[in-house]
């Protein structure tokens, strides 16, 4: 295991990193891999001012001065951070819709057009939809610079955690119709496909009702 930053660098470089981490969601995982990148960087610039005759700590003083103030370097690092924590959740969302609506598909109405199953359970189009829809605009905000419209969010994780809550009421609406038709219709499901069915359905649901609820609650609300 690799160790902490603060440890592989002498002062003030460790207090430097340790300044920015602190002031980095903790749910932004990637930012270790950012903050190390950023210790590169430095080793690099107080290599290049030992060249210049300067001493270890006038060099690492100047290498982290020149870097700007801790809370600046970790607003960008979050404002990064979190445009590609929102892109990969809307794609995972993107992805594993359609292949868990298949599934349902072949457990609920086997052999029948999407729309039998959007006809009896009638609020899920519109949950979909909005689900989509707000997946796709969080790529679009997050995609490259040049196409990013104007008016799109420094930091998009509400966009992503939006599209999760839909999600969310979907997968809860199809499980709830699960346990109703269970109930009164069993011989109208198929066994394994409903396995299936459930624990997909289940695991996304955990992993989005997470997201959902962490991002909309502490998200900041920067323009």
């Amino acid at each position: 295991m690799s160790r902490p930053l603060s440890t592989r660098h002498p002062d003030p470089v460790s207090s430097y990193l340790v300044a920015i981490d602190a002031e980095i969601p903790r749910w932004l995982r990637s930012r270790r891999a950012a903050l190390s990148e950023l210790a590169d960087g430095l080793d690099d610039a107080i290599t290049d001012y030992r060249t210049q005759g300067l001493s270890p700590q006038e060099a690492a003083t100047r290498a982290v001065s020149d870097s700007g103030p801790p809370s600046i370097i970790a607003d960008a690092f979050t404002d990064v951070l979190s445009a590609g924590h929102a892109r990969r959740t809307a794609l995972a969302l993107l992805v594993t819709g359609p292949l868990i609506g298949v599934v349902w598909l072949n457990a609920l109405v086997p052999g029948s057009p999407p729309t039998m199953l959007l006809a009896q359970i009638l609020p899920l189009g519109p949950v979909i939809l909005a689900s989509v829809v707000t997946s796709v605009l969080t790529l679009l905000v997050t995609g490259p610079a040049r196409l990013r419209p104007a008016w799109a969010p420094r930091r998009p994780q509400r966009l992503a955690a939006f599209a999760c809550a839909c999600s969310v009421v979907g997968d809860l609406l199809v499980l709830g119709t699960t346990m109703i038709t269970a109930l009164t219709m069993p011989g109208n499901m198929a066994g394994y496909p409903l396995i299936g069915a459930v624990v997909l359905t289940l695991t996304r649901l955990a992993i989005t009702q997470r997201v959902a609820r962490r991002d909309l609650t502490r998200a900041p609300s920067n323009p």
